[in-house]
């Protein structure tokens, strides 16, 4: 549950980045066309995003490659327990119907 609600706040978070991202690209991509009218100080703000960026450097390609297994390893593993999970509720039923069945049979 905490899980669940902790991804979807970290899904809008980038949604909202997403978006904030494509609003720069456009508003670069119109002053570079000249549709739009240099602001200096807005690009200047851009330039200062930008230098905070950090740069990417192999080590934290890896890094971040090893982050993105680990995930998808816990969304996989999480997958399959509750499958084992379902298949033993299921095992369970059935056992419980089978049993009943098996006691009203008279032998």
């Amino acid at each position: 549950m905490q899980l669940t609600a902790h991804l979807g706040g970290v899904h809008s978070a980038v949604g909202k980045l997403s978006e904030g991202i494509e609003a720069i690209c456009a508003y670069l991509k119109g002053v570079k066309s000249g549709a739009i009218a240099k602001d200096h100080s807005l690009l200047r703000e851009v330039q200062s995003l930008c230098n905070r960026l950090p740069a990417q450097d192999p080590q934290s390609k890896q890094k971040m490659l090893t982050d993105y297994n680990d995930v998808l390893l816990v969304a996989y593993l999480s997958s399959l327990t509750k499958t084992a999970n379902e298949s033993n509720e299921l095992v369970e039923k059935f056992n419980t119907v089978f049993e009943k069945h098996r006691r009203h049979r008279p032998f």
